[in-house]
């Protein structure tokens, strides 16, 4: 049987949001010595730059639609992505963003996102189809 023909996708979406890194598992001097002045209350505008491989749907001819992916990450602009992470990371939005796009669609192979909270500074993620 032949395999079938993966191609990948990408696109770019910027949002904002706010942010604090704390680990209230711990004391006050512990997070301001390990997160320093990101342990208060800051914001970003992060730009998201997703890759999302598989098989094409044959009745629509797309492998996803990107505005199912922009509704996807669109859920957290403008908000404080402490309700939904609890160490709202750069590692840990392109970990959480990654699994909800792979978890979208069954004929989604792997996603990888890159979350770039400035010019300089970015994580990425890759979630596969096991």
């Amino acid at each position: 049987m032949r395999k079938p023909d993966l191609v990948t996708i990408g696109t770019v979406i910027t949002i904002a949001g706010a942010h604090k890194l704390y680990n209230d598992k711990k004391p006050l001097n512990w997070n301001l010595e390990e997160f320093g002045k990101c342990s208060q209350w800051h914001g970003h505008n992060w730009t998201i730059d997703i890759s999302v491989s598989g098989v094409v749907n044959r009745e629509n001819g797309m492998l996803i639609n990107f505005n199912k992916i922009k509704e996807i990450v669109y859920r957290l602009d403008h908000t404080s992505l402490n309700d939904t992470l609890k160490l709202p990371t750069a590692e840990n939005l392109a970990k959480y963003l990654a699994k909800k796009i792979l978890r979208s669609q069954s004929n989604i192979m792997q996603v990888a996102v890159t979350v770039w909270e400035s010019d300089k500074s970015s994580a990425t993620y890759v979630a596969q189809y096991e």
